[in-house]
């Protein structure tokens, strides 16, 4: 501490300002790479995120009701299409009420 205070008195004051700088822009990369190390609890890992990416494309959401989901994958399929998924909900109004984006697909 007492150093410092001379080289306050002593030093000139470009060289304290430069000083001060450089012990901010240290202070803040150990504070910054201390953080970085620690592990959290329930972070999702990217290969974790990796396996239930889905592929970009067109999607096509069909509403049907049971009796009527065969004959909708089946012409979903001979169209070509990829990854039909199952989603169950409330339907009101022409639009889902209580769907969750979040939740994980149910593979046809």
């Amino acid at each position: 501490m007492g150093v410092a205070i001379f080289l306050g008195f002593k030093a000139p004051w470009v060289t304290v300002f430069i000083g001060i700088g450089l012990g901010a822009y240290i202070g803040s990369l150990a504070g910054a790479m201390s953080h970085t190390r620690k592990s959290k609890q329930g972070a999702v890992s990217p290969t974790d995120t990796a396996e239930h990416a889905r592929h970009s494309g067109v999607l096509l959401a069909v509403h049907v009701s049971e009796e009527g989901a065969a004959s909708a994958t089946s012409a979903l399929q001979a169209a070509g299409a990829m990854d039909i998924e199952r989603a169950s909900g409330q339907w009101q109004q022409g639009a889902w009420a209580d769907f969750d984006p979040t939740k994980a697909p149910l593979p046809v």
